[in-house]
């Protein structure tokens, strides 16, 4: 006797191989090809859901470019009024370990201490 096996719905032989195509999205089963449920047009939404993500991070990136743009601004003043240009401090940083890439921060940093004062102290 052969045994049967229930799937998403679909009944097949289990030593009949099923050509597995997409995965039910709540259940987390296979479902065999051919086979076009509701679970299947949730999967293929997922374009839908890229693009309302896409739109939400550039949103919110807009909003906060604006609200510190000015704090920003601030910051260049400071730093060009009390150590003189350059404002920006440029340090070279790796992506991988043959891809450079360039840091651009402000130079809000401190002078190389006294020779007396360097080494640790304690």
């Amino acid at each position: 006797m052969i045994s049967k096996a229930k799937i998403s719905g679909a009944t097949s032989d289990l030593k009949t191989p099923i050509a597995y195509t997409s995965v039910d999205a709540r259940n987390f089963w296979p479902m065999p090809s051919g086979q076009k449920t509701q679970q299947h047009k949730q999967i293929t939404s997922h374009d839908t859901i890229n693009t309302a993500k896409r739109c939400f991070d550039l949103i919110v990136a807009t909003v906060v470019t604006i609200f510190a743009t000015p704090i920003m601004l601030c910051i260049a003043i400071l730093v060009l009024l009390k150590d003189g240009r350059p404002i920006f401090f440029i340090s070279e940083r790796m992506k991988s370990p043959s891809t450079p890439f360039q840091l651009v921060k402000f130079r809000t940093m401190r002078g190389a201490p006294d020779s007396k004062m360097s080494g640790l102290q304690g």
